[in-house]
């Protein structure tokens, strides 16, 4: 059983910030030609709508399969974390595509402040620059032994978004 909460709801929200804080690398998963899968490691950053950014080049297999298909999924994980510790990690479900208009600026933006060398770093070498790509969540799942349910596994499922945050609407039970 999954504890079902609201995406407005402000305990999900900070579970959910609590949750991409924790991490700093992603496995973002695309579906390529003949449903073929590819995973994708890559830092990111998270806007105030919860949208995910990273940084990666066109040409790159993973960018080739969003031009295609949208769909992704990212994983984030503690690779240190021992068999019979308490769960920690998640699960998100989406779609994703270069970052253009506005988006473009937010993602600079919010990778500046997680990653304040980002810049630097991005043009030390003199090679072409990598460009932001933009995740947009649709389901996510995650542990928060803070809520009920076993292993205290929440999922937020958000409605068609546009423009920012519209929201379904759910109850929860109380946090343990």
């Amino acid at each position: 059983m999954v504890t079902h909460g609201s995406p407005t709801d402000p305990r999900v929200v900070a579970s959910f910030e609590r949750l991409l804080r924790a991490h700093r690398v992603a496995a973002f998963a695309t579906v390529g030609p003949a449903s073929r899968a590819h995973v994708h490691v890559a830092y990111f950053a998270w806007s105030a709508e919860h949208d995910l950014f990273f940084y990666s080049w066109p040409a790159s297999r993973h960018a080739r399969h969003l031009e295609a298909n949208r769909s992704m999924a990212v994983a984030l994980f503690d690779a240190h974390q021992r068999w019979g510790d308490p769960e920690r990690g998640g699960q998100l479900y989406g779609t994703a595509r270069e970052a253009r208009g506005r988006w473009v600026g937010i993602a600079r933006a919010v990778y500046l402040k997680r990653f304040p060398g980002f810049e630097r770093v991005r043009r030390a070498d003199g090679a072409p620059s990598p460009v932001p790509y933009r995740f947009r969540a649709r389901c996510a799942r995650w542990f928060d032994p803070r809520f009920e349910g076993p292993f205290g596994l929440l999922e937020v499922t958000w409605p068609a978004r546009t423009n920012g945050r519209t929201r379904a609407g759910a109850t929860i039970p109380s946090p343990k």
